[in-house]
């Protein structure tokens, strides 16, 4: 992955030593793993969803009537998390699936009023979820993270496009 790099300092401080705990990509990633286990335990035993399950309802929900497709655009997930999340939503009847009047062949999904319900449900769970990630930061310090993590994904989507081309 080669791109452009700011005069920032090298992890770790460019010595020797090789310190994984400090390496923020690691850090990240340790964080995410912890705020999926919050996510994740709050869908799976209040709701019985899987986190791909819930993405997907509420991108839906969101956005309207999607393709698989632009599922993916939308929640960056790969298409057999879709199509198995859209599966079991569909056979819960949380969403619908129907083919598409303009591409035989291609699928239409969207929630049934069955799942609108739940959303609602998902909502108040998701702003207590992030509550209870944020409550140890500050709010200037949580809106900072916010930015820069957009940042963040912003530069490795361009990045990952420019390895895919």
């Amino acid at each position: 992955m080669a791109g452009k790099r700011d005069s920032k300092p090298p992890a770790n401080g460019g010595g020797d030593e090789f310190r994984l705990e400090e390496f923020v990509p690691h850090r990240l990633a340790v964080a995410a793993q912890h705020v999926a286990r919050v996510y994740s335990h709050a869908y799976d035993e209040g709701f019985d969803l899987s986190v791909a399950e819930c993405q997907v309802l509420m991108t839906i929900n969101r956005f309207g009537v999607m393709s698989p497709g632009e599922i993916i655009d939308k929640a960056t997930m790969d298409k057999v998390k879709i199509s198995r999340a859209a599966s079991s939503l569909t056979g819960r009847g949380l969403i619908r699936q129907d083919v598409n009047p303009r591409d035989q062949r291609s699928k239409q999904l969207k929630v049934t009023r069955k799942g609108q319900g739940l959303v609602q449900k998902l909502v108040s769970t998701s702003r207590e979820t992030e509550a209870l990630v944020s409550s140890g930061v500050t709010a200037a310090e949580w809106a900072t993270l916010g930015r820069l993590l957009a940042k963040v994904n912003a530069h490795m989507a361009r990045q990952q496009a420019a390895d895919d081309n």
